[in-house]
């Protein structure tokens, strides 16, 4: 099977999302709707005359000439704009949420019909399904296969202390076994020390890379456990701004924990961010 990053979901239209939008679409049409039944009958016409403009009120439709509105009196064209502007942004509003009902409206079919390449795939039978790839793989098979994919680690040394995980691989500190065993106990993904490659730096470790299954998202995790050490604490800032110069940004693709000798790192708060980030 391709190891294919592809997903087709309806949820990735963001379903909510449109229908907010159309929510705020229908209320601010009915706030312009009750100004304009407020409005003063007619429209303006602008003119041009030796370098000054003039303004006309056009009370009647077919007026092309209307009456002149005086400097004193200038307020009533400013409604007057301001009513001909809104009358086409409402009519901007409608066409925009007739486009908008007919895309929730495809949407929701799609999704009612249940119609996607998982389903094609398995309606094959045995035989056939021996000899096609599908376009698309699911998330329980996505995520066994990420785990499965091999990597060379950074690698330990014989002055490295022996701590062993309850997945049962090797890590440097055990802070990193407490993070290391929660990931696993939340059934959350994760390599350790696997290789990136960075911009002028070329490659680093990060303590954990973590999948983020239903996005099929790489997030990498830093354990920063000595910053109450100053020369520590400057190079894990420096090593925070390289990160975000190469595209991983706090809280969304990159997280961190910190710890001092008097402030361990505390799990409860861990386990709170592995449930809002990967659950």
């Amino acid at each position: 099977m391709r190891k294919n990053n592809m997903k087709i979901d309806d949820k990735y239209f963001n379903i909510e999302k449109i229908e907010y939008e159309l929510l705020e679409i229908e209320q601010l049409i009915n706030e312009l709707q009750v100004y304009l039944n407020e409005s003063i009958e007619g429209t303006l016409r602008v003119t041009h005359n030796h370098g000054s403009v003039q303004f006309y009120h056009n009370k009647k439709k077919g007026d092309t000439k209307g009456e002149y509105i005086k400097k004193k009196d200038e307020n009533i064209a400013v409604r007057l704009a301001q009513q001909d502007y809104d009358r086409k942004f409402i009519q901007y509003l409608m066409n925009k949420r007739t486009m908008l009902k007919n895309l929730l409206d495809s949407i929701k079919e799609i999704s009612d019909k249940k119609i996607d390449d998982m389903n094609i795939y398995n309606s094959l039978s045995v035989d056939r399904k021996r000899l096609v790839d599908s376009h698309i793989i699911d998330d329980i098979t996505y995520k066994e296969e990420w785990i499965k994919d091999n990597y060379l680690g950074k690698g330990f040394t014989e002055n490295d202390p022996e701590i062993i995980t309850e997945k049962g691989e090797r890590v440097r500190s055990k802070s990193e076994k407490l993070i290391a065993d929660k990931l696993y106990m939340m059934d959350i993904p994760y390599r350790y020390e696997c290789p990136i490659t960075l911009r002028g730096i070329g490659k680093i470790y990060p303590d954990f890379t973590i999948l983020k299954v239903e996005s099929r998202k790489e997030v990498i995790l830093e354990h920063f456990g000595m910053m109450d050490n100053p020369d520590y604490s400057d190079k894990a800032i420096k090593k925070i701004n390289m990160l975000e110069k190469n595209g991983y940004n706090m809280g969304d693709n990159l997280l961190c924990t910190f710890e001092t000798s008097k402030t361990p790192i505390n799990m409860k708060n861990v386990e709170n961010m592995f449930m809002n980030c990967f659950k």
